[in-house]
């Protein structure tokens, strides 16, 4: 397995791009590192030819753990089309870098909550695990986080989820607003139907602008506004990636009389993770429901700026 964060060599960047086909094809753009299974499939068999030549199947992650559980090899659309670039999610298909000899093996498709079998023998066994217990095929945690929702009857909610990255998804934005180059991605529900979104390390910048050690002290209002009213604030893009403002990564940085102090770093980053929260949701032309979600909600003024920023009467936040 390859970590996503692990450095290319030059020649796996260059080789890969044109195979990659076009942004519908791959959903989302070509990201940084060692980022889209397609990439790491073109990258296996020139690292590791022999090894890959052994290889019985090319699992998601999830499914992997479906195998180790169950015995059985399977494969399912919203694991395939985060970011992979090898699901075309419009249509349903197999992605256009599969046809360049990047067809990885798998085994059947399946939908996420289809029963694939009981655990293993072994293992029930091995941990004193109920031997009735059903295996699942799973699916991608951001298209899961999605699915709670749509069971409760908001099925074009916009759904931001908040932790090391800023995941927004949304059936109700159109197709052709998305923009590879602001962070926006296509990835599907679980019943495979497209969903428009947003990808960016917003808990990266908000670190870069927070300091390390203040995770668990809550930003005081009255600081933030201190901040404002002083003109006082953290610009993007702190971190190697772009994000939503193209050519702006690794340019980061501080407008205004510096907030100096351990509290006032964490108002500030909390309005900046507030801001860029709006940006997020924008990108996506949402105009209904906006459901905050993960991390970011520790802090209470989190939510309150997010709703503030956002003014306009037809537009709610929960």
């Amino acid at each position: 397995m390859i970590d996503y964060e692990q450095d290319l060599a030059p020649a796996i960047r260059k080789g890969y791009a044109p195979l990659s086909g076009d942004f519908f094809d791959r959903g989302s753009t070509i990201m940084l590192k060692a980022a889209h299974q397609a990439r790491q499939l073109y990258w296996m068999p020139q690292a590791e030819s022999e090894r890959v030549a052994q290889a019985r199947w090319y699992l998601g992650l999830p499914q992997y753990w479906v195998w180790r559980l169950s015995g059985v090899p399977s494969a399912e659309t919203t694991a395939l089309s985060a970011q992979s670039h090898l699901w075309n999610n419009v249509q349903g298909v197999d992605a256009h870098c599969r046809g360049a000899g990047l067809e990885p093996p798998h085994g059947t498709m399946h939908p996420a909550w289809k029963t694939l079998g009981p655990i293993r023998p072994d293992l029930t066994r091995r941990y004193g695990i109920p031997e009735k217990l059903s295996v699942v095929t799973g699916g991608h945690d951001s298209s899961l986080n999605l699915y709670p929702y749509q069971a409760a009857g908001m099925p074009d909610a916009c759904v931001i989820s908040t932790g090391t990255w800023i995941v927004g998804m949304c059936a109700a934005t159109p197709l052709d607003a998305l923009n590879e180059n602001r962070a926006m991605v296509l990835n599907s529900d679980v019943t495979g139907r497209p969903v428009g979104g947003v990808l960016t390390m917003g808990g990266r910048e908000f670190s870069h602008v927070a300091g390390l050690g203040q995770e668990e002290e809550a930003a005081a209002a009255a600081l933030v506004s201190l901040l404002i009213v002083r003109g006082t604030f953290a610009l993007p893009s702190f971190g190697d990636d772009d994000g939503l403002f193209p050519g702006s990564a690794g340019r980061g940085r501080f407008e205004g009389p510096p907030a100096k102090t351990p509290a006032k770093r964490k108002a500030l980053a909390v309005l900046y993770a507030a801001l860029l929260m709006v940006e997020c949701i924008d990108a996506l032309n949402e105009s209904g429901l906006v459901a905050l979600d993960g991390t970011f909600l520790r802090d209470p003024l989190y939510a309150t700026l997010v709703a503030a920023l956002r003014p306009k009467p037809k537009r709610s936040t929960i």
